[in-house]
């Protein structure tokens, strides 16, 4: 399990990176940020989905296999969660970035 989780979030993180750097609208601060939130994002994945199947996989003889399918659910459930999460501090991040570009220049505007 832990190898296939391995490759995985290995894969995912480089398709994530590759279509951060990409970018032609971003500047380098911005991939570098996007970039560094994916990279932050897989890490947590990998290691929550391994503790979450570790401990299902282990607890489905004591609950004939519930804790199993539970496992499935929150491990979909967390990797939703991560998703949204990074989405968010990305777009922050971006409104941020313009928002500091208008208040610049409305005050070289006076200058």
């Amino acid at each position: 399990m832990d190898v296939v989780n391995v490759g995985y979030s290995l894969y995912t993180t480089e398709q994530e990176v590759e279509k951060d750097l990409n970018m032609k609208d971003r500047g380098d601060v911005e991939k570098a940020f996007d970039v560094g939130v994916d990279v932050g994002k897989n890490a947590e994945m990998f290691v929550a989905d391994n503790a979450i199947a570790d401990i299902g996989i282990g607890l489905s003889v004591e609950t004939f296999g519930a804790s199993a399918v539970i496992a499935v659910g929150a491990i979909a459930a967390n990797d939703f969660i991560a998703e949204h999460v990074a989405d968010g501090a990305k777009s922050v991040a971006h409104t941020a970035k313009k928002t500091g570009n208008k208040i610049k220049k409305f005050f070289k505007s006076w200058f």
